[in-house]
């Protein structure tokens, strides 16, 4: 709106629902602009250039792991279920067995919410991010910004990972040197190498 353009993917499915919340606010430009992009949809394309198709959403039910891990000047906090987190940092649970005083944490139905992660392990977060990309975790987003009360500057970042490993499911492009992981590619390759 700010630069009088309309700027959605082309295969963004919720034109006509947007259409309705502008037309709520009274955001004349914006009705115009979705307007035009809807009119320009139902107009059969007669060039020469494809369409990009639309993507296609997975049907397949994959678990994923996933972390959040805020950092501060301070403090590194870790929200996730918390046996994931017991069993990447198994340090916690032996400090927590050594202690006597209650654990001081977040729990909302099995998951830790921003679990102060250094009071238990002695880790830098150079080592705490080491660990988690060595077990496949993967930084999905990531973001910054300035705390307004203390004026402290924090990063949080979301690591995800599939839980459910098949080597079919999962490519690995660094190994082999190759982008697939089949066994009969594997063969392949040692008999290449031999």
């Amino acid at each position: 709106m700010r630069y009088g353009t309309l700027a959605l993917p082309d295969h963004f499915t919720e034109l006509p629902a947007l259409l309705e919340e502008a037309r709520y606010f009274e955001l004349a430009p914006l009705i115009n602009a979705i307007e035009e992009r809807l009119a320009n949809r139902k107009v059969p394309a007669t060039s020469n250039y494809s369409l990009s198709k639309p993507i296609k959403q997975s049907t397949t039910n994959t678990n994923n792991d996933v972390l959040s891990l805020h950092i501060s000047q301070d403090r590194v906090l870790i929200s996730g279920s918390i046996t994931l987190i017991h069993d990447l940092f198994p340090e916690i649970q032996k400090q927590q067995q050594q202690q006597t005083t209650t654990l001081h944490a977040h729990v909302e139905r099995n998951q830790f919410i921003r679990f102060t992660l250094n009071a238990f392990i002695n880790l830098t977060q150079l080592e705490i991010f080491q660990r988690l990309l060595n077990l496949k975790f993967q930084i999905v987003a990531s973001t910054c910004g300035t705390s307004i009360d203390t004026m402290t500057q924090f990063s949080e970042y979301i690591f995800s990972r599939i839980s459910s490993m098949s080597k079919k499911s999962i490519a690995n492009p660094c190994e082999n040197g190759t982008g697939t992981d089949d066994d009969d590619d594997e063969g392949e390759e040692e008999e290449r190498y031999s």
